[in-house]
């Protein structure tokens, strides 16, 4: 699988779902091929052990799932073949979960449209921090607290910790990586300076994150916040992916299974809906 581009920490997630998978696989008598041939059927009867015998609730029976087909897309790949058995199985059904809320591709641009046109002190920063989170899904609590030397010019990444100290390295698109390069520059940051200043230099409050996103929002006819414009990065990364251990590695969850969230069908923030920023 590191052939195919995965990160360790995704391969770890899959390994341990597909060990599982290959122990039951080799206890059953009456399957006697090697396991990676595993068909459809195959996986419609470990569906029904992990829920009937193992008490597994639908979460996490699709996580495991999930990781099935993705070793069926990487043994496809290797092979050149195009049957994926796995992904042929239906995956549970889900009890009925609050639809995260997402801005549409026109909604995202209109409301970066507007922040870059404002002219007002901190218009940049703000900007900036807009689209930081609508391309990385990082949490308020972890964009306040960036410096200037957790940007990796080199790899085109930036290095994230959560509130628990863990680290993540997120992505930039180029054009984002250049646009911080320029904003840091003309604001003589300094190594160890914090990337978005608040008062006095110290770093910025959620609320105030929190407070710039909704204003930003509102100017365009939209009411948001922080967890809807993460939301609409987690749609937008999984529509590309599929890759259930990708969203969790880059949401910064500890499990898979807290990234099915995501997955759900979202509805969109419409104009003017007072009901999107609650979740």
């Amino acid at each position: 699988m590191s052939e195919a581009g995965l990160a360790a920490s995704t391969i770890k997630f899959y390994s341990r779902d597909l060990r599982a998978f290959f122990r039951w696989y080799e206890a059953q008598p009456q399957l006697t091929s090697d396991p990676t041939q595993f068909r459809s059927a195959d996986v419609e009867a470990y569906k029904d052990y992990l829920t009937a015998q193992r008490g597994h609730s639908p979460a996490t029976v699709n996580r495991i799932l999930q990781s099935l087909r993705k070793y069926g897309q990487f043994r496809t790949w290797k092979s050149g073949q195009t049957h994926n058995a796995a992904g042929e199985v239906r995956l549970a059904r889900l009890p009925l979960l609050a639809k995260p809320v997402v801005l549409a591709p026109e909604q995202q641009a209109s409301l970066l449209l507007r922040a870059a046109q404002r002219t007002a002190r901190h218009a940049r920063r703000d900007y900036l921090i807009v689209k930081l989170l609508l391309q990385t899904g990082m949490r308020a609590g972890e964009l306040r607290c960036l410096r200037l030397d957790q940007l990796e010019l080199a790899t085109q990444q930036v290095r994230v910790e959560d509130e628990q100290g863990q680290r993540r390295f997120l992505p930039l698109p180029g054009e984002l990586l250049a646009e911080l390069t320029t904003y840091c520059r003309r604001s003589q940051l300094q190594t160890g300076d914090y990337l978005f200043p608040g008062r006095e230099g110290g770093y910025m409050s959620v609320r105030m994150v929190q407070q710039l996103v909704t204003k930003l929002g509102r100017a365009c006819g939209l009411e948001l916040n922080v967890k809807v414009l993460r939301n609409s990065y987690a749609h937008s990364l999984w529509q590309q992916s599929g890759d259930l251990a990708l969203l969790a590695e880059r949401m910064g969850y500890r499990s898979m299974t807290s990234a099915l969230r995501h997955i759900v069908p979202p509805r969109q923030v419409t104009e003017g809906d007072g009901k999107a920023i609650h979740l």
